[in-house]
């Protein structure tokens, strides 16, 4: 059985698409929206977010109008309708609302990101926003619950934002882009080539040897050096996944593989190089046994890179959840696996605690493939 969730930033619960009357008037739509108590999320720089604080844990700080102008001393814009604008008129000063989406069923609000990056207050530590993968790591309870509907809301404006930052000359001719259908669009002011947003497809595989009791784990440069997780890459263009897989594993470890199973995916707002990435889970078996090849670690992607044995595998990830339960933190030395707000994570825990069809069809196929040459 595999399953149903593959990590966090999916299950936003939102209708995302603007209706048919907001296309025709964003303006008015975004007015009539924020009027009627639309939830507004302000967005700080980098990959921060608003948080607010419930008893001794930390919420996304999803808030309205009103309260937005009084903790940042702006006020909406109601006659512009998509953007809020600083009290004191003379700096000019003025903050982008980006539509996200509505909630489901009747009488429902709408959701929109307010880009404050520029705002003076985020210069105080005490401004109140916070970095969103800090906060995943500090919680253990997000997957399938309604906070975890917030956070993958939250991750859906980050990557909005971020993407329109990224996208402020045409591509075509190089004239300035505007934003368009409240945030959602952008359109070159000379052309009028339109800019779609975008994300960056990546393979992460769980390479599992050709016997079965071993799991080639590495431990990313961008991470911290006792942390274990599956290797992954970029997908090229005119590249199926299973090619990318192929490719990848080769690249960072010298280990061959095939016969590669898509398993599942996760969107990734908080990609390295800022954008949106959406991971594509996969299972490979390894063409040869852990004993029978080194392993050739590209040290530009990978601190280092091994063969653990499931036994091993089992026992840091059954570690790793006692500590998150008891909010705890790694010892010094010690490694551990990649939390479950990621799907590296999943894929793991699949091959330990699943039922492992995946794996077990597998062993079949190479079986069959064994058998055809002798």
């Amino acid at each position: 059985m595999r399953p149903n969730r593959w990590g966090l930033f999916d299950g936003a619960k939102i209708a995302r698409a603007l209706p048919k009357t907001a296309r025709v008037d964003p303006r008015e739509f975004a007015r009539r929206e924020v009027e009627r108590g639309a939830h507004i999320l302000a967005l700080g720089r980098g990959n921060t977010v608003l948080m607010t604080l419930r008893g001794e844990s930390k919420s996304i700080g999803w808030t309205d109008k009103t309260a937005i102008e009084e903790a940042f001393g702006i006020r909406y814009d109601a006659a512009e309708g998509t953007s809020f604008s600083s009290a004191d008129e003379r700096s000019g000063e003025r903050y982008e609302l980006i539509y996200l989406g509505r909630e489901e069923g009747l009488g429902s609000r709408s959701y929109f990101a307010l880009d404050l990056a520029r705002h003076e207050l985020l210069s105080s530590p005490k401004s109140g926003f916070g970095e969103i993968r800090s906060f995943l790591k500090s919680r253990d309870d997000l997957l399938g619950s309604e906070e975890g509907a917030s956070v993958s809301r939250a991750g859906y404006a980050l990557a909005l934002r971020n993407w329109g930052k990224g996208i402020r000359f045409c591509p075509s001719c190089g004239s300035a882009t505007r934003s368009t259908q409240i945030g959602t669009r952008k359109e070159c002011t000379d052309c009028g080539k339109k800019q779609y947003p975008r994300l960056d497809p990546v393979a992460i595989c769980l390479v599992v040897s050709q016997d079965g009791s071993h799991a080639l784990l590495g431990s990313p440069r961008y991470a911290s050096g006792r942390m274990l997780t599956c290797l992954a890459g970029f997908i090229e263009q005119c590249e199926t996944i299973e090619e990318a897989v192929v490719r990848e594993i080769e690249e960072e470890s010298g280990v061959q593989v095939d016969q590669v199973q898509l398993l599942g995916s996760q969107p990734w707002p908080l990609g390295r190089s800022g954008a949106c990435e959406l991971m594509i889970g996969c299972v490979a078996r390894a063409k040869s046994n852990p004993e029978t090849r080194d392993l050739i670690v590209d040290q530009e992607e990978l601190n280092s890179a091994s063969w653990v044995p499931k036994e091993v595998v089992a026992q840091k990830l059954a570690k790793s959840k006692a500590r998150r339960r008891k909010s705890g933190k790694p010892g010094e030395l010690e490694t551990w696996i990649v939390p479950p707000y990621a799907i590296a994570h999943h894929l793991i825990d699949h091959w330990i605690n699943g039922d492992n069809e995946d794996v077990s069809r597998l062993s079949k196929v190479v079986a069959r493939s064994e058998a055809s040459r002798l």
